[in-house]
């Protein structure tokens, strides 16, 4: 038993979000519901789950046909290597989620694990405590892929948003070590906002797979993921962010993300737009809401696209700026910002004329 603890080198990963990060938006890292780790332990407005906890405990013992101090004695095992990790009902099920989901609120993998292996008195089986995890966080798992050992669950959740099947030969490369990331300038001689990209001509497609890594842009269609926006995406994605930040062997993947919708979304205009080509399902209420959202993540955080996005992103913006995409958003928004008239049409279709000989010309 002790040989196994042995075994799982302890791994500093369950961070305290630095107080540069966690003073612009406090509520986003803070469990709101249930403390899992000490970091939260003992707040006074996590105090009432407490009971739920020792009820869930006991029912635990109960489930392993062990008895109290038998389960004691074999996490007592672990207390060093724990402490080398750290620097109810549906509707409150939702927020336990969340909680789950924030990086100070982390248990490591290992404890996890071994709490499974009491219960069913069998050798660790890592992929099947990943499948139980996600099915917990409503991933779909129908085509459940191999994840492989992970720190604790953000990591676990966080290679769920960035895995993408064989299948999909096409996806962006994933950029794993920063090191690799030459940080390319991006160009903003066109802002590239999702409605001045579809008046220039672009149009949006839902990728194939679900990865937030698989963003490609290809002859003049940008294809983006499905992904969900909801009340607890914020604090999901600022977490993912800050263990990026915190892990440096993780990547940016997800920052990346966020970075790139954030440049592509100025407003609910853009929002309505990503959400009619089944890119953005929103739940969070209104396109303004959904549009706030990634506003507000970028406020005073420095965030960075990966070479993959900003290659993405300045293809973008040579397409918009190559003669008669640049022209038709320009025309489009000269005579069709009123309700379509008999005018605006001549007008418009005298532009197109116009165009054409100056390019016959030149």
């Amino acid at each position: 038993m002790g040989s196994w603890v042995v075994e799982m080198q302890p791994t500093r990963s369950i961070y305290k979000v630095p107080p540069f990060i966690s003073k612009i938006n406090e509520i986003a890292y803070k469990p709101q519901l249930v403390s899992f780790g000490p970091y939260h332990y003992g707040d006074p407005q996590l105090a009432w789950m407490e009971a739920h906890k020792r009820r869930a405990y006991l029912r635990f013992i109960d489930r392993s046909g062990r008895n109290a101090e038998e389960v004691y004695n074999i996490i007592a095992e672990m207390a060093q290597h724990l402490k080398d990790s750290r620097h109810g009902k549906f509707y409150v099920m939702q927020f336990i989620k969340a909680d789950i989901l924030m990086l100070e609120n982390q248990l490591p993998m290992s404890l996890l694990l071994k709490l499974k292996d009491i219960l069913n008195d069998s050798e660790h089986d890592i992929e099947a405590l990943n499948k139980d995890i996600l099915w917990l966080l409503s991933y779909n798992i129908s085509n459940h892929p191999k994840m492989g050992e992970c720190l604790h669950v953000l990591h676990l959740y966080r290679k769920s948003l960035l895995h993408i099947d064989n299948e999909h030969e096409n996806a962006a490369p994933r950029f794993a070590d920063r090191g690799e990331e030459k940080n390319d300038e991006v160009s903003h001689n066109f802002y590239c906002i999702a409605t001045k990209l579809y008046l220039a001509g672009v149009r949006f497609e839902k990728s194939r797979s679900n990865s937030l890594r698989d963003i490609t842009f290809d002859d003049g269609i940008l294809k983006i993921p499905n992904f969900i926006v909801d009340r607890y995406s914020k604090s999901m994605f600022l977490n993912l962010m800050a263990f990026e930040c915190c892990y440096i062997l993780a990547g940016n993947d997800i920052t990346s993300f966020v970075a790139f919708m954030d440049h592509i979304i100025d407003d609910e205009h853009d929002i309505k737009l990503l959400t009619s080509g089944e890119i953005i399902t929103n739940f969070i209420g209104t396109d303004k809401k959904a549009a706030n959202l990634f506003n507000t993540m970028s406020k005073d955080l420095v965030m960075e696209m990966n070479n993959n996005l900003c290659q993405v992103y300045n293809n973008l913006i040579s397409y918009c700026n190559k003669p008669w995409p640049k022209h038709r958003a320009n025309v489009v928004l000269t005579y069709f910002r009123e309700p379509l008239s008999i005018i605006s049409i001549c007008l418009f279709y005298l532009s197109v004329v116009q165009t054409i000989f100056t390019i016959i010309k030149g």
